[in-house]
């Protein structure tokens, strides 16, 4: 495989990494010989997310779904929806926003976010909130309750 000698692409990373592969004789990482420590940590995520939103189950609504989206990529996710007594929730952390929704109410989201600045976490912040987050949510699942009711 000829290089070609384009300057503006020589100082892209892709082409670096290419250069070194092509020196070292090592193959650049594919997907499926990645590690799998990123589905991993969104696995990780989503069961403790779902641990701390137990007070949903109580309010009789069960998990109907858990979905991991782009475990690969930063902006990766999962969506848990919950559904019960003509109720749907659904808990949704993708491209590093945090969101819960009853149905079409934001109860947390970009425009509704009680105790926090915003909806934006990486993982690992999101983990380390994620308890706070939770007793937030759940006064803000009971007040939507009442106005339903």
């Amino acid at each position: 495989m000829a290089l070609v000698h384009n300057y503006s692409l020589k100082r892209t990373a892709a082409y670096r990494r290419l250069c070194y592969h092509a020196v070292t004789r090592q193959r650049p990482l594919s997907s499926s010989v990645r590690p799998h420590s990123a589905l991993n940590a969104i696995e990780q995520l989503a069961e403790k997310t779902e641990a701390e939103f137990t007070f949903l189950c109580s309010q009789g609504l069960l998990r109907q779904e858990r979905r991991i989206l782009f475990p690969d990529s930063f902006k990766g996710g999962f969506v848990l929806t919950y559904a019960g007594n003509g109720m749907a929730v659904a808990v949704e952390y993708l491209d590093m926003q945090f969101e819960v929704r009853a149905g079409e109410v934001e109860l947390f989201g970009p425009n509704v976010h009680p105790a926090f600045s915003g909806n934006m976490f990486s993982r690992e912040h999101l983990l380390e909130h994620l308890s706070k987050l939770a007793a937030v949510l759940q006064a803000q699942f009971a007040q939507h309750v009442r106005r339903a009711v």
